[in-house]
């Protein structure tokens, strides 16, 4: 080697487990690989799919972000989702149906997101949301599972006493193969643990209301000892109904809640955003669209939330053609009661 020649300075790779949570790590991971199959620059990768600078995502994945990545992550992390989402647009898993978000809604959403991305030793991570029938909350619950790649699953009656039901229905949702169940609660519960240690997953259960003293401290057991965001779905009663019987366990999972949201009354407003342009109100007066809105609005608080609205929009466009009446609206309203029996 002559006087004028060096050596090629190399650099140490920044270990990415050491600068982010878990649940941050997974977020640059998977928008990695997505990257890594686009075969995209970062610039471009960041143009098609992020909200954030090629260069800022670059440092972000290579752990040399000079700044506080917090932001930027959660920014990454709603990005994620939305690609999840694009990419589900024809899955069974939503049905090809409109997600048509609300608030309260959204407000669950935010708390998994805010859930997902704590320090792994945090085990504040439940997120309940309550809604009555029709009240959206299996749409939500399935909105959540494509966002997050998720697991749903759906409680039931055997969860009231038995332990062994739920375990083994929340292990097969999430993938563990029913051979390494076993017989014995103990057994299946290793399994389920050691599948959820795995890498942090957000587990939805829908029905929630049919936990009992036993089943709830499952929920207990998952976030102690494992890094699981869990999304409890439920009616109000019956979630209210279901605490007051196991109170003393149901107050050791309630202090793991990052957020308790209860759904609001449906709006004119909310029945405009579900309506869209599929229907055409002929009126005589400014104002009257609004109130006949709120007539929707009104019956279907009654009863049944969002699936009424949905039942009273798809007769208005299946009957007029998307072209509605005053009076075709009062119809519709009634038709539907009756077919609820209401």
């Amino acid at each position: 080697m002559t006087a004028t020649e060096s050596t090629p300075a190399t650099s140490t790779p920044v270990d990415l487990a050491v600068l982010y949570t878990p649940g941050q790590l997974d977020v640059v991971n998977e928008l990695k690989l997505i990257q890594a199959a686009s075969g995209l620059s970062d610039a471009k990768f960041a143009q098609q799919h992020l909200t954030v600078h090629g260069t800022s995502w670059m440092r972000i994945k290579d752990g040399t972000y000079a700044a506080d990545p917090d932001q930027l992550l959660v920014k990454l992390e709603t990005n994620l989702r939305n690609i999840r989402v694009q990419r589900a647009v024809a899955s069974k898993l939503t049905g090809n149906d409109e997600f048509h978000l609300i608030t309260t809604q959204q407000a669950a959403i935010d708390a998994v997101t805010l859930a997902k991305l704590k320090p792994i030793e945090d085990c504040e991570r439940l997120v309940t949301f309550l809604a009555e029938t029709g009240g959206g909350k299996t749409r939500l619950g399935r909105e959540l599972t494509v966002m997050h790649d998720g697991i749903f699953v759906e409680g039931s009656e055997p969860w009231r006493k038995s332990y062994f039901a739920a375990v083994c229905d929340i292990a097969i949702a999430a993938g563990v193969p029913e051979a390494d169940l076993g017989t014995s609660e103990h057994t299946a519960q290793r399994a389920l643990l050691k599948k959820l240690k795995a890498h942090r997953r957000v587990l939805i259960i829908d029905e929630g209301e049919y936990f009992g003293p036993r089943t709830t401290n499952l929920i207990k057991l998952i976030l102690n000892q494992t890094s699981t965001v869990v999304v409890i779905l439920a009616i109000p009663e019956l979630a209210r109904r279901w605490q007051k019987m196991a109170w003393a366990e149901s107050a050791q999972t309630n202090r793991r809640n990052v957020a308790v949201i209860e759904a609001d009354l449906i709006f004119p407003e909310d029945v405009k955003k579900f309506a869209g342009k599929s229907i055409v109100f002929e009126v005589e007066r400014p104002g009257q669209a609004t109130e006949l809105f709120g007539q929707i609005a009104k019956a279907a608080n009654e009863f049944g939330r969002f699936s009424f609205v949905k039942r009273v929009i798809k007769e208005l466009v299946t009957a007029g053609e998307g072209v509605a009446t005053p009076d075709d609206v009062a119809a519709a309203i009634r038709n539907t009661k009756a077919l609820l029996r209401r």
